[in-house]
């Protein structure tokens, strides 16, 4: 063999040999992954982990029960969004649950004579899977009316379309709630969140939150109704024109907007009494209220005006508007007497 042909031969051998190194190292590489894959080493990997854990979900559990002749919905839930709508072919109720180890967030429902009860069943601890929350569904049957709906949620958005609803007691503690194409009845309380009404009829309502804005689209006030808020706008815009209604505002720091007049101070009160037989309560301590806003003639966005009840001591503030336009807002005793002080500084 020549010597060429033995160095050719040698080369070869050397190739194999590196080839099989580097799979050994590659086997050992892969053993290492694996034995250590699941060790923490830091925070940050833990908390990594936990990321993984908490998107590790779920089962979608669907209840369909007869709701033909409900007449009553109670629902007691932690965290969850609730939707209650109008069904398109049969009503029922849907609902999601929730597993995480050991862990479960389950719905326990309940249909008998015309009552649906809905509360949380929660095993172990309370969950939280990122991006993923309970959600219960119902769907009514079309133009029912529902007598009593009484419910509270921990955390979660609440929307509800086309109910009709004679009696409601409604209460969240933290995010919004909305209703559209609704008749409602009854009280709704916030403590966290907004709550928003489209395109709907009020009568005798209560709507409360502590921190949040309350704002109503294109409906109609048809009794009394109260708006209250600690730390929040109300917006109002109904169907009817202001002199349909009477009237009381008040409110500690923000802006009173009615029609196209606005008013500097209204921490002694607003009222307006057009005689009528329905009254509307607007009363927030941080936050500005406005109803009907932009109805009336229209005039300047610098022209304020003080309260009709407030006693106004600056002299340099003058009412800069038309009589002619509006009523002013000074009262006739406070006109007289004014009357009565240029007289006296003329005479003199």
């Amino acid at each position: 063999m020549s010597k060429e042909n033995k160095k050719e031969k040698n080369k070869f051998k050397l190739d194999k040999k590196q080839i099989g190194l580097g799979l050994f190292a590659l086997l050992i590489l892969a053993l290492i992954f694996f034995l250590t894959r699941n060790i923490n080493f830091s925070r940050g990997s833990e908390k990594s982990s936990d990321e993984i854990s908490e998107n590790s979900y779920n089962s979608s559990k669907i209840m369909r029960v007869d709701l033909n002749d409900i007449k009553e919905i109670q629902f007691d839930l932690k965290t969850c969004d609730v939707r209650i709508e109008e069904s398109s072919t049969n009503p029922y109720v849907e609902y999601t649950n929730l597993y995480k180890g050991d862990s479960s967030y389950e719905v326990d429902v309940n249909f008998k004579d015309g009552k649906l009860i809905i509360s949380s069943n929660i095993k172990g601890k309370e969950l939280y899977m990122k991006n993923k929350i309970q959600i219960v569904r119902i769907f009514l049957p079309k133009d029912s009316t529902i007598e009593k709906l009484s419910g509270s949620v921990g955390a979660g958005d609440v929307k509800i379309s086309s109910l009709n609803v004679n009696d409601m007691d409604l209460k969240l503690e933290s995010g919004n709630i909305s209703f559209e194409n609704s008749k409602l009845v009854g009280s709704v309380t916030n403590n966290v969140g907004s709550i928003l009404v489209k395109e709907s009829e009020l009568k005798d309502t209560l709507f409360k939150t502590s921190v949040g804005n309350i704002r109503l689209e294109d409906s109609k006030l048809l009794s009394n109704e109260s708006f209250t808020s600690d730390n929040g706008d109300i917006i109002i815009n109904t169907k009817d024109p202001i002199e349909s209604f009477n009237i009381k505002a008040k409110l500690n720091i923000g802006n009173f907007v009615i029609g196209n007049v606005s008013y500097r101070n209204i921490l002694d009160g607003y009222v307006l009494d057009n005689k009528k037989d329905k009254t509307i309560d607007l009363t927030t301590k941080v936050g500005d209220i406005l109803f009907n806003k932009g109805e009336g003639d229209k005039i300047e966005d610098e022209e304020y005006f003080t309260s009709p009840k407030s006693n106004n001591s600056d002299e340099n503030f003058e009412t800069p508007v038309d009589k002619s336009e509006i009523n002013s807002p000074i009262n006739k005793d406070e006109k007289d007497k004014n009357v009565e002080n240029n007289d006296n500084k003329e005479n003199n």
